[in-house]
């Protein structure tokens, strides 16, 4: 047997959770490469579509060799203080972490969001004397809530949360960023950014394959065959600005060959679908799981992201969805300003300014009057890159690089 890998990252999800499966897709490449993969995860987030519902503080599972445990959290709210507690009891639960000699880790790695888990990973690496850890950044916090006007950096938490995650960069053997460009906002902190490596998300071509559910045919029964379709599936959230999207479609509602089709569901989804009422040319449909969004990729024209206009996005930006698309060759209309956005990077990419439904409509205008030969080869573009760079099979190959070096 390999080295043994722990991975603390609340919101980490199996197939059957529906959501957040990039620990479970690199962990069963890096089974078959002979490591041992555990990864420690919350058993409510208000993200999974199927929640674990034990009463134990801790629950295990297995899926591809991967093993799950499951720390017993309390439910919440999405947008509300509760969200944090959980959040607190999740990191006092890994405290309580009883195992044999024998299954120490010999790597720990936390990915925040949350950052608490920082203090028992630090805690087991000096007691157990664990070779390597690693802090994985998929979220910016505390900054992220300070740039989107959630909260002031002088909040108490936003303090505390500041120095968890400084003591994270300080003590981590290697800092994984998600996002692309995390390197100088890390080097103000540290002092340089050496320690730190790119890993972007990536997509799951084995989800690609599967039969395609009655549930599935019916909803996308109501697409139309002969428009141009602007497709979104995803999150109806606050971060995702479709606000600005359904703005862009009142702008297009008299071009009557394209059509706004909206997949997914969110805390926001209400609002939105009341935003749209009097459009004919949008359409909403449930969520789809995830061995079935392919379906719906296949039938659109040109995938949808829109981003706040925000300096976060000036660290860089690695969203799933732009994975999804890319994966099936679709071109994307990206409204933001990120530094090194892959999807412009790939070129597959119709960009716009972000929250300026105009600008949006603008582009999305220009690629519904673009040639099917160049739409393709935009797609494929994105495709290639994709191939080149986030499948899970190659994220694996990077940590490897990190495990051993």
């Amino acid at each position: 047997m390999g080295k043994k890998i722990w991975i603390f990252n609340q919101f980490a999800g199996d197939s059957i959770s529906g959501w957040g499966e990039r620990h479970l897709f690199i962990g069963k490449y890096l089974v078959r490469k002979g490591y041992s993969v555990t990864i420690f995860t919350g058993s409510y987030t208000h993200m999974f579509k199927n929640n674990r519902g034990g009463k134990l503080p801790f629950e295990s599972s297995e899926e591809s060799g991967v093993n799950f445990v499951w720390v017993k959290t309390p439910n919440y709210k999405a947008e509300s203080v509760q969200r944090f507690f959980s959040m607190l009891v999740f990191m006092v639960r890994l405290f309580f972490i009883r195992i044999k000699n024998s299954d120490r880790p010999d790597i720990i790695m936390v990915s925040s969001m949350p950052l608490f888990p920082i203090l028992p990973a630090l805690y087991f690496k000096r007691k157990w004397k664990v070779k390597k850890f690693i802090f994985e950044i998929r979220d910016f916090w505390p900054l992220t809530p300070v740039l989107l006007g959630k909260a002031g950096k002088n909040n108490p938490f936003i303090l505390f949360m500041s120095w968890i995650q400084k003591l994270g960069l300080k003590n981590a053997t290697t800092i994984v960023s998600v996002p692309s460009n995390p390197f100088d906002y890390i080097a103000k902190i540290l002092g340089d950014s050496t320690k730190v490596v790119h890993i972007p998300n990536g997509y799951e071509n084995s989800i690609i394959k599967s039969s395609i559910l009655p549930e599935t045919e019916q909803q996308l029964s109501r697409i139309p065959t002969d428009k141009f379709i602007a497709g979104y599936a995803g999150t109806f959230g606050f971060a995702n600005s479709l606000n600005h999207l359904i703005d862009a479609a009142r702008i297009l509602k008299d071009r009557s060959d394209i059509v706004f089709v909206l997949v997914g569901d969110g805390y926001l989804k209400e609002e939105i679908v009341k935003q749209a009422e009097g459009l004919s040319n949008v359409l909403f449909l449930d969520r789809m799981p995830k061995n079935q969004i392919s379906f719906f990729i296949e039938r659109i024209s040109i995938g949808l992201f829109c981003w706040q206009n925000s300096e976060l996005y000036q660290l860089g930006v690695s969203p799933n969805k732009y994975f999804d698309y890319m994966s099936h060759a679709k071109p994307i209309m990206v409204a933001g300003n990120a530094k090194k956005d892959p999807a412009v990077l790939s070129g597959c990419a119709f960009t716009a300014e972000p929250e300026n439904a105009s600008s949006i409509a603008i582009a999305i205008e220009l690629a519904a009057n673009t040639s099917k030969d160049k739409l393709y080869e935009m797609g494929l573009a994105g495709r290639n890159s994709f191939l080149a760079n986030h499948t899970y099979e190659k994220l694996a190959e990077n940590y490897i690089r990190i495990f051993e070096k």
